[in-house]
C-alpha cells in the first residue's frame, strides 16, 4: 500500500541511511537489522545490539555523542536524523531492550503522511 508524504525524498533517504548504518554498526555482528515502514507512516529500525541506558538514549540525539565508545564514524548520524525529523514534524522514539528480548534497540520515526500534513 502506498504511503504518501511531503517529506523531501533526499531527506528521507538520508534519514533511512543513517538509521540503518547505525543499526548495523552498533548491532550484534551477523545478526539482522529489521527495517519496517508501516502504512501509518511509522519507520521502525531495530537491531539486536547492546541495551542502551535511559541516559545513553537521551544523549544519542546530541551532536558528537555515540552509544559506544568503541564505535567509529562521524557521530553526527543520529543528530542528522533528529534534525530531519524535527524539520518534518516527525516524532522519534527509542526503546531498549527490544520488546520481549533482553537486548536490542528499536528506533521509531513517525513520518508525516498526507493525512497528517
Amino acid at each position: 500500500e502506498p504511503l504518501l508524504s511531503n517529506l523531501d525524498p533526499d531527506a528521507f533517504g538520508i534519514l533511512c541511511r543513517n538509521l540503518i548504518e547505525n543499526a548495523l554498526r552498533h548491532g550484534t555482528p551477523d545478526r539482522p537489522v529489521s527495517v519496517t515502514l508501516r502504512s501509518n507512516g511509522e519507520l521502525l529500525v531495530e537491531n539486536e545490539g547492546p541495551v542502551l541506558t535511559p541516559d545513553a538514549i537521551d544523549r544519542l540525539m546530541q551532536r558528537f555523542e555515540r552509544g559506544s565508545a568503541a564505535a567509529v564514524g562521524s557521530v553526527l548520524g543520529m543528530a542528522i536524523v533528529k534534525a530531519i525529523a524535527d524539520r518534518a514534524g516527525a516524532r522519534i522514539a527509542i526503546t531498549s531492550p527490544l520488546r520481549d528480548k533482553e537486548n536490542g534497540v528499536s528506533i521509531s520515526v513517525s513520518l508525516p503522511t498526507s493525512a497528517s500534513v
